[in-house]
């Protein structure tokens, strides 16, 4: 396979968990915004609770938009990198990506121990968000040993 073609579709998977990601957090800052909405979880933990925590706030803004903003990011550098065709810039946006996607993990690991552990309560869909940014975060090492390799056998 054109290994070119091969990132292509990594990419587009990169691309596609980015975009589930954006759905999720889009939903969690709805809710938060209307007064009116309410968090659906089903039978599974009480999402309202995680998210009107202390642990829901970093310096009073919702961890929802912080959530957001993380993926428009995510998607923007994805989108750019389609579009560039010089190894060495590909490879900075992929590192870029990587370090941007490997903090959020570490801090979406830290918010799912504080909901086990802490507040003893599950969100649905904070533990589908740290899934999401679990998957982005493989694709984009993925990604880098790849660019790596190819540029060793080029």
């Amino acid at each position: 396979m054109n290994h070119i073609l091969y990132l292509r579709n990594i990419n587009y998977l990169r691309l596609l968990f980015t975009i589930i990601g954006l759905f999720i957090t889009i939903y969690l800052a709805y809710v938060h915004l209307s007064a009116s909405a309410e968090l659906s979880c089903g039978n599974i933990g009480d999402c309202t609770k995680v998210q009107a925590s202390i642990y829901g706030f970093i310096l009073g803004i919702p961890v929802s938009y912080l959530g957001l903003s993380l993926y428009l990011c995510i998607f923007a550098l994805i989108i750019f990198e389609f579009y560039v065709q010089d190894y060495l810039y590909k490879y900075f946006i992929q590192l870029l990506n990587a370090s941007i996607v490997s903090s959020a993990l570490i801090f979406s690991m830290y918010l799912t121990w504080v909901e086990f552990f802490i507040l003893k309560e599950i969100c649905i869909w904070c533990i589908g968000n740290a899934f999401v940014i679990f998957l982005i975060f493989l694709f984009n090492i993925w990604t880098l040993v790849s660019l790596k390799r190819y540029r060793i056998n080029k």
